[in-house]
């Protein structure tokens, strides 16, 4: 209706070849309201409005109006948000923030704010996230206007939820259901009860979860199809967990149905998943394979696209640092120049005065006392530009060594697992392996593949802290099931020097520490990849727990390559790369493995123990801080 109101206005004025200035200002507004109704409803119609909406504002009189301008850009944020393009979400976000600081209009600052934090959120994230979300709050605390206040509530509630701070998350949904139960807000009232749903799931609250999750389906108020979708998938994941599979396949069923419809990949990976798993427990293993595939091939696609938009954001991030040291560079020239005109102008002053200076020969002592002093500050500022270049080239060769650094981590870390694909690939060419055995290879080289990608993201997070600074983000970590993966992803070294590994978790009642997940990720992986490069053929590695009230104790104990006294002395006294021996099947090795084990054990407040063992072995041992609730 109102895109049809403004064609009636604009017709007469085309057929008389005029466009005023103000219509052209109006049609600007007109264009952006039409882009805002359009942002969920078709992205690609909306982008359209507001590339319309940014034409007219050009030729409009108010070409300058920042309020107009910023109105534009978040809204540009928005819809690219949608749309799943982060980066250019995050740049207009950014730039509008910016425009509402300007105009000191706090109710502007707050949506951009919030514009940000979704972004990093979508992109995993959470902590900076969390930090854009309380800024927001704290704008709209400043503003008379209040709308969508509640919203950055459920934005914080979500992070939280993924950061498993769940007591806080519930604080927030509680003061959003409040909110909509006073103002008959039913959008956020099942929001609420929907998220509320899912903490209570992941509490191992099944029945509490079912009661939340009904409150959104029964609601005499229509929820959307995205929140009955939500909902019953929720449903249907209790059910199974409390073991009722019929009840969990009728929900399930109904929430896939859903999830069709409104066609978004992470509630239907979610559907696929929950009747994957209720399928496996009717024992209709068919079916729960081909939802298992579905399931997988959904969650690869939303993994690669967060991805993509991680390294769009960080590309952004490291073009716009570039800019802002082109433009210090440039303000640092058009002093030097300024400085440099100053210094030839007051030359050139004093050469003339010295020309007339010569006629005042009781004055000449005092002007070449002058001139000296001023040759001699020149002279001193010449000396201190040279000792910045010589600091800069001292950055630049710290940088390069950086790089090396890098280049030398990674070659490390990727090699072996790519060599085992290698080798695994080129025995299947030869038809080495019968049809069941090819499969079962597959699996073996799947889980491979994943965890060689597990590795690589671990290995690119701290790439970035050595370019960075080393950082440490210390969370609650299940170190049982953090080794059992670790474990899982060297079948293929294991069968290859047929070595068995007996892990022993029982000992822990408690299996949490607290420690950068990244970091321990990198030092369990060297210390499982050493035990097995030095652990003979056909015997084992035992890997085992003690524990204190501070503290978990992990044990690598291999079979094979004794170390030495003198080699334990200089890999636990040396901040260096340590002389790699080969393994007991000539497996060669830079030492970066143990470098980077200790680097990341002195960050984590961990410590590190070796021991040796007579014919019998050698010992790595951990010490982890526990995580004390």
């Amino acid at each position: 209706m109102v895109r049809f109101l403004f064609i009636l206005l604009l017709f007469p004025l085309r057929l008389l070849g005029q466009q005023p200035n103000y219509f052209i200002s109006d049609s600007s507004e007109i264009y952006l309201q039409l882009a805002k109704e359009a942002t969920f409803k078709d992205t690609e119609k909306a982008i359209s409005y507001l590339n319309k909406s940014e034409s007219y504002l050009s030729k409009s009189i108010k070409k300058h109006s920042k309020e107009l301008l910023a109105d534009i850009l978040l809204t540009k944020g928005r819809i690219y948000y949608v749309k799943g393009e982060y980066a250019v979400s995050y740049r207009a976000g950014t730039a509008a923030y910016q425009y509402y600081t300007q105009l000191r209009n706090e109710y502007g600052k707050a949506r951009a704010l919030n514009c940000q934090g979704l972004v990093l959120q979508a992109i995993g994230n959470h902590a900076r996230a969390l930090e854009l979300f309380k800024s927001s709050l704290d704008s709209y605390d400043k503003s008379p206007l209040k709308d969508n206040f509640y919203a950055v509530y459920v934005n914080i509630a979500i992070s939280l939820i993924e950061k498993r701070q769940y007591k806080d998350a519930k604080t927030y949904l509680n003061d959003v259901w409040v909110y909509a139960k006073r103002s008959k807000d039913y959008h956020y009232q099942h929001l609420a009860y929907n998220k509320l749903g899912s903490i209570a799931c992941l509490e191992q609250k099944y029945e509490e979860a079912i009661d939340y999750f009904s409150l959104v389906i029964t609601d005499k108020a229509e929820p959307t199809i995205w929140e009955k979708a939500f909902a019953y998938t929720g449903i249907a994941g209790a059910y199974e967990a409390l073991g009722k599979t019929d009840a969990a396949l009728k929900y399930g069923s109904k929430g896939l149905e859903y999830a069709k419809v409104i066609n978004a990949k992470w509630d239907l990976q979610q559907s696929y998943d929950v009747l994957f798993k209720i399928e496996e427990d009717l024992g209709n293993y068919k079916k729960a394979l081909q939802y298992n595939k579905l399931a997988e091939a959904y969650k690869d696609s939303l993994y690669n696209q967060i991805r993509i938009n991680q390294l769009d954001l960080l590309e952004m991030h490291r073009d716009e640092d570039e800019r802002k040291t082109l433009i210090a560079e440039n303000k640092y020239k058009d002093i030097t120049i300024k400085r440099n005109n100053i210094i030839i102008i007051f030359s050139i002053c004093s050469l003339l005065f010295l020309t007339w200076i010569m006629y005042q020969n009781k004055k000449r002592i005092t002007i070449e006392k002058e001139y000296t002093r001023l040759i001699q500050i020149q002279n001193e500022e010449v000396e201190a530009q040279n000792e910045t270049i010589q600091n800069h080239n001292k950055i630049l060769v710290k940088h390069n060594q950086a790089k090396d650094k890098l280049i030398s981590v990674f070659s490390h870390d990727l090699r072996a697992p790519i060599i085992s694909m290698e080798q695994l690939l080129e025995l299947m060419v030869d038809g080495e392996f019968t049809e069941e055995e090819t499969k079962d290879l597959l699996e073996e080289l799947l889980l491979q593949v994943r965890s060689t990608s597990f590795m690589l993201n671990d290995l690119l997070k701290w790439a970035k802290m050595q370019l960075d600074g080393l950082e440490v983000n210390p969370v609650q970590v299940n170190i049982v099931k953090k080794v059992e993966v670790i474990i899982s992803s060297f079948n293929l070294s294991l069968r290859r020097k047929e070595i068995t590994i007996v892990h022993t978790p029982e000992e822990l009642e408690e299996p949490y520490v607290m420690v950068d997940e990244a970091h321990v990720n990198i030092i369990l992986h060297n210390l499982i990849a050493n035990a097995i490069k030095y652990t003979d053929v056909h015997k084992s590695i035992k890997v085992t727990y003690t524990q204190s009230n501070q503290h978990i104790i992990i044990s690598v104990l291999n079979e094979g390559i004794v170390i030495s006294d003198e080699m334990i002395a200089q890999i636990l006294g040396s901040n260096r790369t340590v002389s790699s021996e080969e393994g007991t099947m000539k497996e060669k090795g830079e030492g970066l493995g143990l470098l980077l084990i200790k680097r990341f054990i002195s960050v984590n407040n961990c410590e590190l123990d070796i021991k040796s063992y007579k014919g019998v072995g050698s010992e790595f041992l951990v010490t982890l801080p526990k995580f004390i609730s």
